[in-house]
């Protein structure tokens, strides 16, 4: 197994090998995917598209994951401000041990929901200049959960 298998097969254990992955450019956020919302867990297991998402992690590119009902149920908070963290687990403290990426600034956490949820983004009501300072993420969207400047932690 080289890395970028290792990588991807680790990013499926995380995941409940349940998670709707998307490859996304090398430095970008974009999925160049049309219809994206619409790819099911079983279109990705194909041949094919594991080759793309293998040959876009050796090339650098980002890991995208669809969240809500296609990964089932995986869905994600989108923390912005680094020193809202901390506070935010505090209060949470059941989501303390959940899987955590982190990039250029604040994190998301990630956790499978069971039972009704907001089936999109919401941003939070709390905002520190003018910016929410977190979004939920329950369907509808993507986040990166691997890419060059990405750490992975549980």
């Amino acid at each position: 197994m080289n890395l970028a298998q290792g990588l991807l097969s680790h990013l499926y254990e995380l995941t409940a090998h349940s998670a709707v992955f998307l490859p996304l450019p090398t430095g970008s956020k974009e999925c160049h995917i049309s219809e994206w919302q619409n790819i099911s867990f079983k279109e990705t297991q194909t041949s094919g598209y594991q080759a793309r998402l293998l040959a876009n992690i050796g090339l650098g590119g980002n890991i995208g994951v669809l969240l809500g009902p296609p990964s089932g149920s995986l869905c994600a908070i989108d923390i912005d401000f680094d020193n809202q963290i901390d506070p935010f687990l505090t209060c949470n403290p059941q989501l303390q041990e959940s899987l955590r990426t982190r990039g250029a600034k604040g994190c998301q956490i990630f956790g499978f929901v069971r039972g009704n949820y907001p089936q999109r983004v919401v941003k939070g009501g709390l905002k520190i200049e003018g910016k929410a300072v977190a979004e939920w993420r329950g369907g509808n969207a993507y986040s990166v959960i691997f890419g060059i400047r990405m750490v992975i932690s549980v």
